[in-house]
């Protein structure tokens, strides 16, 4: 009785070797985070162990500037290993994190132009970074872009960007409200609810602040 107890033990136990599956994870970068079912495990290179019981399991692979990929490994794929390469984030590579993101800065005018010579300058400046004006209203001092939209399919983001100027009454003289906005949203999103704020500018139009500041206060 005690070696068939034996036996059946020895038989349950092989047959839970036989049932697990092990299975090679690579991934490049070399220092990506693997994650499986939510869990992290290494960087670059892990073996996983599914059960037959499991159906499958979850594996995500992160890297700060690179696009997260989240997978499903099925137990009944025949494959013993897998790699996965991550893509670049192109959101991140063509913008920039500022401080200039949707801040108003103050950019007092020279005392060398007239209200009419700065409101020239503003539009030229302007329209070396947008293609058109929305709203240009020389009585009231007020300037205001169209939203420009820039999507990233691989990210599953858009980012859209406009610039507002505003005259405003200041001691010393003639002076301007500006702000580059940048905001974010989920790539499908097509409402104004869906945009947050952004801390970090399109490269494209990274320089605006600094180019209108030198301008308009330059001597």
């Amino acid at each position: 009785m005690k070696q068939i107890t034996i036996f059946t033990f020895l038989l349950f136990f092989t047959v839970g070797i036989v049932s697990a599956k092990d299975i090679k994870i690579t991934v490049f970068p070399s220092d990506a985070k693997i994650y499986v079912d939510g869990s992290y495990k290494a960087d670059g290179i892990y073996t996983a162990s599914l059960k037959k019981k499991d159906e499958f399991i979850v594996i995500k692979i992160e890297k700060a500037g690179y696009v997260t990929s989240e997978t499903k490994f099925f137990y009944n794929d025949k494959r013993k290993s897998v790699s996965y390469t991550l893509k670049e984030d192109e959101s991140l590579n063509n913008s920039i994190l500022s401080a200039n993101a949707n801040q108003d800065f103050t950019v007092n005018v020279n005392p060398k132009y007239d209200a009419e010579s700065a409101w020239k300058m503003i539009n030229q400046v302007v329209l070396t970074y947008f293609d058109e004006i929305k709203t240009a209203d020389r009585v009231s001092g007020y300037l205001q872009t169209n939203w420009i939209y820039q999507r990233f399919p691989d990210s599953r983001i858009q980012v859209r960007t406009r610039i507002t100027v505003k005259e405003i009454a200041v001691n010393q003289g003639l002076a301007y409200k500006v702000k580059v906005s940048s905001e974010i949203a989920n790539i499908n999103t097509n409402v104004e609810e869906g945009f947050s704020p952004w801390g970090r500018i399109i490269k494209t139009y990274d320089g605006f602040i600094s180019e209108i500041q030198s301008r308009l206060g330059g001597l």
